[in-house]
Protein backbone atom coordinates (compact mmCIF):
# COMPACT_ATOMS: atom_id res chain seq x y z
CA UNK A 1 0.00 0.00 0.00
CA UNK A 2 2.85 2.38 0.78
CA UNK A 3 4.40 1.74 -2.59
CA UNK A 4 1.08 2.50 -4.28
CA UNK A 5 0.71 5.79 -2.37
CA UNK A 6 4.29 6.68 -3.20
CA UNK A 7 3.68 6.04 -6.90
CA UNK A 8 0.55 8.19 -6.87
CA UNK A 9 2.33 11.00 -5.02
CA UNK A 10 5.25 10.84 -7.46
CA UNK A 11 2.85 10.98 -10.39
CA UNK A 12 1.04 14.01 -8.96
CA UNK A 13 4.32 15.82 -8.34
CA UNK A 14 5.50 15.06 -11.88
CA UNK A 15 2.19 16.25 -13.35
CA UNK A 16 2.43 19.44 -11.33
CA UNK A 17 6.01 20.02 -12.41
CA UNK A 18 5.03 19.48 -16.05
CA UNK A 19 2.22 22.02 -15.73
CA UNK A 20 4.60 24.56 -14.19
CA UNK A 21 7.16 23.94 -16.95
CA UNK A 22 4.45 24.44 -19.59
CA UNK A 23 3.42 27.71 -17.95
CA UNK A 24 7.07 28.84 -17.79
CA UNK A 25 7.52 27.91 -21.45
CA UNK A 26 4.44 29.90 -22.46
CA UNK A 27 5.63 32.89 -20.43
CA UNK A 28 9.10 32.65 -21.99
CA UNK A 29 7.54 32.45 -25.47
CA UNK A 30 5.50 35.57 -24.81
CA UNK A 31 8.43 37.50 -23.34
CA UNK A 32 10.70 36.53 -26.23
CA UNK A 33 8.09 37.49 -28.83
CA UNK A 34 7.59 40.85 -27.12
CA UNK A 35 11.35 41.39 -27.22
CA UNK A 36 11.34 40.68 -30.95
CA UNK A 37 8.32 42.92 -31.40
CA UNK A 38 10.07 45.79 -29.64
CA UNK A 39 13.20 45.38 -31.75
CA UNK A 40 11.19 45.09 -34.94
CA UNK A 41 9.16 48.14 -33.97
CA UNK A 42 12.34 50.19 -33.60
CA UNK A 43 13.64 49.29 -37.06
CA UNK A 44 10.18 49.61 -38.57
CA UNK A 45 10.01 53.23 -37.38
CA UNK A 46 13.40 53.90 -38.93
CA UNK A 47 12.31 52.28 -42.16
CA UNK A 48 9.17 54.42 -42.32
CA UNK A 49 11.03 57.61 -41.46
CA UNK A 50 9.17 57.96 -38.14
CA UNK A 51 12.50 58.02 -36.34
CA UNK A 52 15.92 58.91 -37.72
CA UNK A 53 18.13 56.19 -39.15
CA UNK A 54 20.70 55.03 -36.59
CA UNK A 55 22.96 52.28 -37.89
CA UNK A 56 24.15 51.16 -34.47
CA UNK A 57 20.60 51.00 -33.07
CA UNK A 58 19.36 49.15 -36.15
CA UNK A 59 22.22 46.65 -35.91
CA UNK A 60 21.42 46.11 -32.24
CA UNK A 61 17.73 45.57 -32.99
CA UNK A 62 18.48 43.04 -35.74
CA UNK A 63 20.91 41.27 -33.41
CA UNK A 64 18.16 41.05 -30.80
CA UNK A 65 15.84 39.50 -33.38
CA UNK A 66 18.53 37.01 -34.44
CA UNK A 67 19.40 36.01 -30.88
CA UNK A 68 15.74 35.63 -29.99
CA UNK A 69 15.06 33.55 -33.09
CA UNK A 70 17.85 31.18 -32.05
CA UNK A 71 16.14 30.92 -28.66
CA UNK A 72 12.83 29.95 -30.34
CA UNK A 73 14.10 26.40 -30.82
CA UNK A 74 13.98 25.88 -27.06
CA UNK A 75 10.56 27.52 -26.79
CA UNK A 76 8.83 25.18 -29.22
CA UNK A 77 10.18 21.69 -28.41
CA UNK A 78 9.09 18.76 -30.56
CA UNK A 79 6.95 17.41 -27.72
CA UNK A 80 5.45 20.82 -26.94
CA UNK A 81 1.86 21.94 -27.06
CA UNK A 82 0.09 25.04 -28.24
CA UNK A 83 -0.30 27.72 -25.59
CA UNK A 84 -1.10 31.38 -25.79
CA UNK A 85 -1.36 32.32 -29.45
CA UNK A 86 0.80 29.49 -30.79
CA UNK A 87 -1.16 27.16 -33.06
CA UNK A 88 -0.96 23.35 -33.24
CA UNK A 89 0.31 23.75 -36.81
CA UNK A 90 3.74 24.53 -35.31
CA UNK A 91 4.03 20.87 -34.31
CA UNK A 92 2.13 19.52 -37.30
CA UNK A 93 4.63 21.24 -39.63
CA UNK A 94 7.61 21.30 -37.27
CA UNK A 95 10.28 21.06 -39.99
CA UNK A 96 8.81 24.06 -41.81
CA UNK A 97 8.53 26.05 -38.59
CA UNK A 98 12.12 25.25 -37.61
CA UNK A 99 13.38 26.19 -41.09
CA UNK A 100 11.58 29.54 -40.89
CA UNK A 101 13.06 30.23 -37.45
CA UNK A 102 16.57 29.37 -38.69
CA UNK A 103 16.10 31.61 -41.73
CA UNK A 104 14.97 34.49 -39.50
CA UNK A 105 17.98 34.01 -37.22
CA UNK A 106 20.48 34.02 -40.09
CA UNK A 107 18.76 36.80 -42.06
CA UNK A 108 18.59 39.01 -38.98
CA UNK A 109 22.26 38.44 -38.23
CA UNK A 110 23.11 39.42 -41.81
CA UNK A 111 20.78 42.43 -41.54
CA UNK A 112 22.65 43.61 -38.43
CA UNK A 113 25.87 43.74 -40.43
CA UNK A 114 24.22 45.50 -43.38
CA UNK A 115 22.29 47.99 -41.24
CA UNK A 116 25.48 49.37 -39.76
CA UNK A 117 26.87 50.19 -43.25
CA UNK A 118 24.36 52.86 -44.19
CA UNK A 119 20.70 53.75 -44.61
CA UNK A 120 20.33 52.19 -48.06
CA UNK A 121 21.80 48.90 -46.83
CA UNK A 122 19.55 49.09 -43.76
CA UNK A 123 16.42 49.50 -45.87
CA UNK A 124 17.40 46.61 -48.13
CA UNK A 125 18.06 44.39 -45.11
CA UNK A 126 14.82 45.44 -43.44
CA UNK A 127 12.87 44.45 -46.54
CA UNK A 128 13.95 40.82 -46.04
CA UNK A 129 12.96 40.58 -42.37
CA UNK A 130 9.40 41.92 -42.27
CA UNK A 131 7.94 39.37 -44.68
CA UNK A 132 9.60 36.53 -42.78
CA UNK A 133 7.94 37.59 -39.54
CA UNK A 134 4.60 38.11 -41.23
CA UNK A 135 4.48 34.80 -43.07
CA UNK A 136 5.31 32.86 -39.92
CA UNK A 137 2.66 34.72 -37.93
CA UNK A 138 0.06 34.04 -40.63
CA UNK A 139 0.78 30.33 -40.48
CA UNK A 140 1.64 29.67 -36.84
CA UNK A 141 0.08 32.40 -34.66
CA UNK A 142 -3.54 32.57 -33.65
CA UNK A 143 -5.75 35.59 -33.11
CA UNK A 144 -5.71 37.58 -29.89
CA UNK A 145 -8.22 36.21 -27.42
Amino acid sequence: MRVFKLLIATGLIAAGATAVLAQDLAADREATMKKVGGAFGAVNKMNRGQSPYDGAAAAEAFTTISTSAKHFATLFPADGKAAGRSLPSIWEKKADFDARVEKLASSSAAAATEAAKGEAEFKAAFATIGPQCGSCHETYRGEKP
